[in-house]
């Protein structure tokens, strides 16, 4: 045999395949802090038995019980360091691949099947879940086993007898991993039955019913989570533009990724239009079992309550290489097709890593920072304890170190309790992550200069001083209108103050629009009321968001003479692409109260300043 040849081997291209996924994985373990989920996760392993696990982590969970059992049983014998925890899922993410290539190639053929595996190999959505500890790349692996045993059954009629166990088993496992894991895999098992051969329609059923058996046991836990459960009270309902996110983040928001898929198919197809057609039924098939559990996702989170995320549908993702696999041939033109799967594959890889940043990210869980911020301020103010407005459970926290003194819990919202802190606190510094766009602003009013901030996923991690410092490097804020606020009067109920484009404030999506009217203080007055301050997003003429502030609640004290009624709004929250900057407009109003005011308007500010690019990054365009 001529030496080179041996890469013509089917093992060997899938091998090469998973080692370059190995790489890609392998380098985000090193030094990379778990994210809020893992350590949830982790929180709820200290039960020293399975029963007491089930009730106290599993029963109000909204998850199946099979990953939180199964990280249960490893990070008793590993521990829960984070390399430890993510090695299994790590594993499970490799894993994915050969079996991918196994599902391609019963589906159509060894090509169609090398195409595949580069999907499940290389596309972010399966690179980062199988870099962190949760449900998600796990079934994906058991999903790839359903159809892996189901191809070989359906498609090529094999009567192996570990192809039912296989199947019984896989079924199982889905429904142990994610409920819309357990929806992928009843889809496909309806599908089996309907297109079995008649020898072994018999044990396809048996598989099926030993399934269900297998996942008895969690009926009552199923069952209380579906009717007692409140659903994901954080999670908005998606929009139709949610689908085209969805579409742009599964190509990393990227035209070349569509356009190396493109270029690739041009290479492998060997336009025999015959066997093209013969293919069309299980493209269908794929096409349907690819779009159905995000139409029933959708309208569950639109009619009952919100579910629908881009991580529940990564148990979808192997059937979409499976709707392409079909126009991929075995011809000859063996270099040619080499040459797409090279062109599809470089394309993920460089867009993985530079437009979807995948390394900064990994790197960019505030659990970790907001503790090392500590730590510095710590330091910075020569050994005094900064003041710690950290929305984390002590627990989270803790597992970085214990240095943070103070902290709010995870259930922790509204602003009563940061004012609170921030009149009684005396300390220099104060470090904030996790809080909300009102929070941060008030915590502004007290510690008005910027000593650091670090962008990380799902909040900035922020560090702010009471007096200006050598080391303070300032918010970089750009003010759009500052003027006398005049026409109003107590017989006024609505004053414009200012309405202009979003684009008249800034030329991104990531940033923080601020405004604040400054009004006269009585003396002597109990009670503060006067016209609440409102400030509108709107698309297209439509209001998309309304944030509003009573100066009863709001009014922070600038003087003997005069208050400060402010509001902020973090504009990436709703808008999505910076294509869409120009469909923006951005309102400010003063609504007058019912009854009395001792409050007077006297000017107002709309301004913005620079908000962190990581903090949906995951999967939204950075």
């Amino acid at each position: 045999m001529k030496r080179g040849r041996i890469w013509t081997r089917p093992w060997a291209q899938v091998s090469l395949l998973t080692l370059v996924a190995a790489a890609l994985r392998v380098a985000a373990l090193p030094d990379n802090p778990l994210t809020y989920d893992e350590l949830s996760a982790i929180r709820r392993l200290g039960f020293d038995t399975l029963h007491d696990l089930l009730a106290g982590g599993v029963w109000d969970d909204g998850h199946p019980a099979g990953v939180q059992v199964f990280m249960w049983l490893w990070c008793r014998v590993f521990g829960t360091g984070a390399v430890a925890v993510r090695l299994p899922f790590v594993l499970m993410g490799l894993a994915c691949v050969p079996l991918m290539y196994d599902v391609g190639r019963s589906w159509y053929n060894h090509r169609a099947g090398i195409l595949a595996a580069t999907v499940v190999a290389f596309t972010q959505t399966s690179v980062y879940y199988s870099c962190i500890a949760r449900p998600y790349i796990f079934g994906l692996m058991a999903i790839l086993i359903v159809l892996a045993s189901w191809s070989r059954m359906v498609w090529r009629g094999e009567k192996g007898w570990w192809l039912p166990v296989a199947l019984a088993f896989g079924l199982a496992l889905c429904a142990y991993t994610h409920y819309y894991c357990a929806l992928g895999a009843a889809l496909i098992a309806v599908a089996g039955l309907l297109l079995v051969g008649k020898e072994l329609r018999v044990k396809y059923i048996e598989s099926c019913a030993a399934a269900v058996l297998l996942f008895a046991p969690h009926l009552v836990i199923t069952w209380h989570q579906f009717t007692e459960l409140q659903g994901v009270t954080w999670l908005g309902k998606p929009s139709p533009e949610w689908v085209l996110q969805y579409v742009r983040y599964l190509n990393h928001f990227s035209p070349i990724v569509p356009l190396a898929l493109l270029a690739a198919l041009a290479l492998m197809c060997d336009y025999d239009w015959s066997r093209i057609r013969r293919s069309l039924p299980r493209m269908a098939l794929a096409a349907v079992l690819l779009v159905l559990p995000g139409i029933v996702g959708y309208v569950y989170s639109v009619r009952v309550s919100p579910t629908l995320q881009t991580s529940t549908l990564i148990f979808s993702l192997p059937f979409l290489p499976l709707v392409l696999g079909g126009m991929v041939g075995e011809g000859r033109r063996r270099p040619q097709a080499a040459a797409g799967v090279v062109i599809y594959a470089t394309a993920l890889i460089v867009t993985l890593i530079t437009t979807r940043e995948h390394y900064r990210v990994c790197r960019s869980s505030y659990l970790y920072h907001s503790v090392k911020s500590v730590e510095e301020a710590r330091l910075l103010a020569s050994g005094r304890n900064p003041l710690s407005l950290i929305a984390l459970t002590p627990f989270h926290l803790a597992y970085y170190g214990n240095s943070v003194t103070t902290c709010y819990d995870d259930d922790y919202h509204g602003l009563g309790r940061t004012k609170y802190d921030l009149d009684t606190s005396q300390a220099p510094l104060v470090v904030c992550s996790g809080l909300d766009e009102q929070q941060v602003s008030l915590v502004r009013r007290y510690y008005p200069y910027l000593v650091s901030r670090r962008q990380c996923t799902t909040t900035d991690v922020i560090t702010l001083s009471r007096e200006p410092r050598a080391d303070t490097v300032g918010w970089h804020e750009t003010t759009a209108a500052s003027a006398p606020v005049t026409g109003w009067s107590d017989s006024v109920e609505w004053l414009t103050l200012f309405e202009a484009p979003l684009r008249q404030l800034t030329d991104t999506r990531f940033v923080m629009v601020e405004t604040e009217v400054e009004m006269s203080l009585p003396k002597d007055a109990d009670t503060l009321s006067g016209p609440t301050l409102i400030l509108e997003l709107l698309r297209n003429g439509r209001t998309v968001d309304w944030r509003e502030a009573d100066p009863a609640q709001f009014a922070f004290r600038t003087s003997d003479s005069t208050c400060v009624v402010s509001i902020a709004h973090l504009c990436q929250l709703n808008v999505k692409r910076r294509s869409t900057l120009g469909q923006f407009m951005v309102r400010v109003s003063l609504h007058s109260p019912e009854g009395g005011s001792n409050l007077r308007p006297l000017r107002f500010k709309v301004g913005s300043y620079p908000a962190g690019r990581y903090m949906y990054a995951i999967d939204e365009e950075i």
